[in-house]
């Protein structure tokens, strides 16, 4: 019965490539260029319908998944609209092995992490993040003097990555130390460069560095949370709160938080929810601000406007 329904409804155009690896050969090899979207153009082209329209899907095959890749803006409308409902977001399993790495953990949405979400949201709403405006900009004014002021030239993408990863160790953890910090992040490169690697785990291919850079940076969170536990309840507690009511940095607060039960939430639940952030935030913000920073370079008259406040 499952084989007549896939028969009344063909596939899109496509070719999974070759057996086992597919077609993430050729997209590694533009991806590492800087250029991925040569790699989806290609084939949006190559698969014009038989009436001339642009492609609107078309199949492949990346690192071990098969999969489908919707090219259009009505194609995205559809997956957002439909989220739990005729879709569910998902994790390729070499993904799952790199950010799980060896715990007994699972990317899929549980009931826990739904509880968590409820507790973490309101810190990351505009209405929360105003509190750390003041931090934020003290970090940034301190990172363009130190990387960026008196320089001919400066790698936008690279710093903007250091950046972000800067600012989100400040909000979360209060963490500053320079050499902390180098440790975290290089934890934290190991980690994200196996995203687009061979799902190989051998030692000394990519993928096992990056399997290994995950568990290690989770442990180094778990560290510092286990230690600010410590330090909240071994210090007073109003010495611990500022003249708003307010605990400093997000992870002092989230040690005070509880559910809605009266119970506490874990250093290790807080640790995992606190690294998948970082981690989701490391090559995302710096991709837009390096994004953003090449647009206002190549429209003089935009950045004479924003330098304006218009």
């Amino acid at each position: 019965m499952r084989k007549e329904k896939l028969d009344r409804h063909p596939l899109p155009p496509g070719s999974t490539g070759w057996p086992i690896i597919g077609e993430t050969l050729e997209y590694l090899r533009t991806a590492k260029k800087g250029v991925p979207e040569i790699f989806m153009l290609d084939r949006i082209n190559r698969y014009l319908s038989s009436a001339g329209n642009s492609c609107k899907v078309f199949k492949t095959s990346l690192l071990l998944q098969d999969m489908a890749v919707l090219c259009t803006a009505g194609g995205n409308k559809f997956l957002f609209s439909n989220e739990e409902k005729l879709v569910k977001s998902w994790w390729p399993a070499h993904l799952d092995k790199i950010i799980v790495g060896n715990s007994e953990k699972t990317l899929n949405i549980t009931e826990e992490s739904n509880r968590f979400r409820m507790i973490l949201a309101p810190y990351l709403k505009p209405a929360g993040l105003q509190k750390y405006v003041g931090t934020m900009d003290s970090v940034t004014k301190k990172y363009l003097v130190t990387f960026w002021d008196h320089k001919d030239q400066v790698k936008v993408h690279q710093h903007a990555k250091k950046y972000a990863f800067t600012l989100a160790c400040k909000l979360m953890l209060d963490v500053e130390d320079p050499q902390v910090l180098d440790k975290l992040e290089g934890l934290l490169k190991d980690l994200s460069s196996g995203f687009t690697a061979l799902p190989i785990d051998l030692p000394g291919t990519t993928f096992n560095r990056a399997i290994r850079g995950s568990t290690q940076l989770r442990e180094e969170i778990e560290k510092i949370v286990v230690e600010r536990r410590i330090k909240l309840s071994t210090a007073s507690a109003n010495s611990m709160v500022d003249e708003d009511g307010d605990h400093g940095d997000m992870l002092s607060s989230l040690l005070m938080e509880t559910y809605s039960d009266g119970q506490q939430i874990s250093e290790s639940e807080i640790a995992d929810k606190l690294y998948g952030v970082i981690v989701a935030g490391y090559d995302n913000l710096s991709s837009v601000l390096a994004t953003i920073i090449m647009y206002l370079a190549e429209f003089p008259q935009v950045y004479d406007a924003v330098l304006k406040g218009n």
